[in-house]
């Protein structure tokens, strides 16, 4: 609930910045005759795709005028890498990772030249690193024989400490095309997320791991790491507009 309440506040001071910036862009366009493109009473629309670190998706842009514009995205990837063996100390353990991520941002974009633009907003997360680690080999402890299935399985994963979380972007290009139709971009920059966070949970013997004072002292480091929850984000981007 308090996530929810955080964000409807940010979106609701983004759009007090959006309308205050979009003000005083026309009256500067006003008075300003060397300014010959004015504040539309139809505002521009455009779809676009997106390549990114955080995933594959899409967004939708407008502009209020040639140096500031919105866009709504949203990104998903899922990878499913398959198991692999790894040796924990003579013990064979079958190793299958998963990594999801991708988000639902919301961008404001500052146009400093027709082809350089600052981009500042929020993004909720879908950010989720984990493995499942089950035995790959039957343990004998004296005359018994305990099977992978005896065992358990482990799974850790990793998640970032504020799903809803501050980025900021640097990008070449454009989201909405001024005269043409088609536009390019390409963004290099970072999410915000306070800081990465390790849990675990196990089954059968691995039962006991998911105590979570046993992984706190990992935790803990990683909120005194200053750059622990920075996920970098490189973007390629084209857009078509509507109208």
């Amino acid at each position: 609930m308090r996530t929810i309440k955080k964000f409807i506040l940010y979106i609701g001071l983004l759009f007090v910045s959006v309308s205050a910036f979009a003000q005083a862009e026309t009256d500067s366009i006003v008075n300003d005759t060397t300014i010959t493109t004015k504040l539309s009473s139809k505002l521009p629309l455009a779809i676009g795709v997106s390549a990114s670190t955080n995933g594959i998706g899409g967004w939708v842009s407008t502009a209020f005028n040639n140096r500031f514009g919105l866009r709504l995205g949203f990104e998903k990837m899922e990878i499913n890498i398959n198991e692999f063996d790894f040796d924990l100390n003579g013990q064979d353990l079958a190793i299958t990772p998963n990594i999801q991520s991708g988000g639902i941002s919301l961008m404001a974009d500052f146009y400093a030249l027709k082809w350089l633009y600052l981009s500042t907003g929020f993004v909720y997360s879908f950010m989720d690193f984990s493995a499942v680690a089950t035995s790959g080999s039957p343990i004998v402890v004296g005359d018994i024989t305990l099977t992978p299935n005896d065992i358990g399985e482990l799974t850790v994963g990793i998640e970032p400490d504020h799903r809803f979380s501050p980025c900021i972007t640097i990008g070449l290009g454009r989201n909405i095309a001024s005269k043409k139709r088609l536009a390019f971009s390409l963004e290099m920059g970072a999410y915000f997320m306070g800081a990465y966070q390790v849990n675990m949970s196990g089954t059968k013997l691995f039962e006991a791991n998911g105590d979570p004072a046993n992984i706190q002292p990992l935790n803990d480091a990683l909120r005194d790491i200053s750059w622990s929850g920075v996920y970098p984000i490189i973007k390629l981007g084209l857009s078509y507009r509507l109208f």
